[in-house]
C-alpha cells in the first residue's frame, strides 16, 4: 500500500506503470521488452492477451475518469475478441498507456481512499490492481512468445 502524500501517490502510481510497461522492472522484462523479443508476427494467445490487458487499463482510465461501471469476468468485455491487426493492437495498447498515465495525473489526489460506489475497492487499489494485472500477464506474453520462437 502506498502511503504518502496525494501528489505523491499520483507521482509513485505513474513511475510503477512506466516501469513495467517500458523500463527495466525488478522482474524481470517490461512489456514493451516482451513485444519485441521477436520479429515474428505475435501469436494469436498475445493479441488475445493484450486486448484482455488493454480491456482493463481501458476500464481503469474511465473510472478515474468518473466513469462508473464494472466489467464483468469472462465476458467480450473482459477478454474482447480479436478483430484488428496486430499493429493496431499495438497501437491501442500504447494509447491505454497514455490515457492511463493522464488520468493518473489528473486524478483528484484527495480521493485515493474512496470507495467506489458499493465495492470494497478504491481507485488506489484499481491503478495498482492494473499494474498487477499487466506484471503478473506479463510472464505469460513471455512464454506464448517464446513458444513461436
Amino acid at each position: 500500500m502506498i502511503n504518502a502524500p496525494s501528489e505523491s501517490i499520483n507521482k509513485t502510481l505513474v513511475q510503477r506503470l512506466k516501469v513495467s510497461y517500458e523500463g527495466d522492472p525488478w522482474h524481470g522484462k517490461s512489456i514493451k521488452a516482451i513485444l519485441q523479443l521477436s520479429d515474428a508476427p505475435l501469436p494469436m494467445k498475445v493479441l488475445e492477451l493484450l486486448n484482455h490487458m488493454i480491456a482493463w487499463r481501458t476500464y481503469v482510465s474511465e473510472i478515474l475518469n468518473g466513469a462508473r461501471y464494472r466489467i464483468e469476468l469472462n465476458t467480450p468485455e473482459d477478454w474482447p475478441p480479436v478483430t484488428q491487426s496486430q499493429e493496431d493492437i499495438l497501437n491501442v495498447l500504447e494509447q491505454s498507456q497514455n490515457e492511463l498515465i493522464l488520468a493518473i495525473d489528473h486524478f483528484n489526489g484527495d480521493e485515493w481512499y474512496d470507495l467506489l460506489g458499493d465495492t470494497k475497492y478504491t481507485c488506489l487499489d484499481l491503478v495498482q490492481g492494473v499494474i498487477d494485472h499487466d506484471i503478473y500477464h506479463s510472464g505469460q506474453l513471455v512464454q506464448y512468445i517464446r513458444r513461436e520462437m
